[in-house]
């Protein structure tokens, strides 16, 4: 059941189930909190499953342009639930506000795991082939033509770059359903309050104190699994994990394997 949370220019959307020890799922950029409905029951069986829809997506309604920061959003949601310390999984920019939130407020993270996730101030790159793709992304979010980008984006993200659509066809409907209500929803939310980690987390990898797992699929762009080898080259307690055949959203295309990954990590670290 949806239940809201009033914050300082925005009413945050949330779910919670299970109980036990708390981990907090955070979405992708091109999805909302229904991209975990994959993973919800079976995660929620040990423990108490929180996800939310950050602000300009799902749900969540933005009542006012006012300075914010993702990461203080989900410590709020904490407060609210009187979570003391939670395991945080974020999926591609849910993952950079994990991992900021891991290095702001090291005493509420428990782990974190970095699906496909960014970390904030570090551009993987990208390779020749992949840049045409990306100049008309920009091009096609100028122009507004919403339908045309969501296109594209779910050829990037989700089929893969030069794979076809048909590689995962009931993923593909479902992220073009959520990636489209982003744009179509949220296009005019006014986010430019957003307040950034200072300093960025790429120079502070080091930093961080929490166990962590980066997950990439080989079909993900050439940005993505930089970000991940990143991760897994400077954080002091990491395991990383590559999977063949898949891309920007592995806890969709293999959700029993995503489980079994993700709680083996937990248990083994004790988040």
């Amino acid at each position: 059941m949806t239940e809201s949370l009033e914050l300082p220019g925005a009413r945050l959307a949330y779910d919670v189930a299970g109980e036990g020890s708390a981990i907090v799922l955070l979405h992708a950029w091109i999805a909302d909190r229904r991209m975990w409905d994959p993973v919800v029951p079976a995660l929620a069986r040990r423990r108490r499953v929180v996800r939310y829809d950050a602000r300009g997506f799902g749900e969540t309604i933005a009542t006012a342009a006012v300075p914010y920061s993702n990461r203080a959003d989900l410590v709020a949601l904490l407060d609210h639930l009187d979570i003391e310390r939670a395991a945080v999984v974020g999926a591609s920019g849910g993952g950079t506000i994990a991992l900021d939130t891991a290095l702001a407020f090291p005493d509420r993270v428990s782990a974190v795991v970095s699906v496909a996730g960014g970390i904030s101030g570090f551009d993987g790159g990208s390779t020749p082939d992949e840049e045409p793709a990306f100049a008309e992304s920009e091009r096609l979010e100028e122009a507004r033509d919403w339908d045309a980008l969501v296109e594209l984006e779910m050829r990037i993200w989700v089929d893969g770059l030069g794979r076809g659509p048909d590689r995962i066809p009931d993923v593909r409907r479902q992220v073009a359903e959520m990636d489209r209500e982003v744009y179509r929803r949220h296009a005019d939310d006014d986010l430019s309050g957003m307040t950034p980690l200072e300093p960025r987390a790429t120079g502070r990898l080091r930093d961080v104190r929490t166990p962590a797992l980066a997950l990439v699929g080989e079909l993900d762009t050439s940005g993505a699994r930089a970000t991940a080898r990143r991760l897994a080259a400077e954080i002091p307690n990491v395991r990383l994990e590559v999977w063949p055949d898949v891309a920007h959203m592995p806890s969709m295309e293999h959700p029993e394997r995503f489980v079994r990954l993700v709680e083996e990590f937990l248990d083994d670290v004790g988040a």
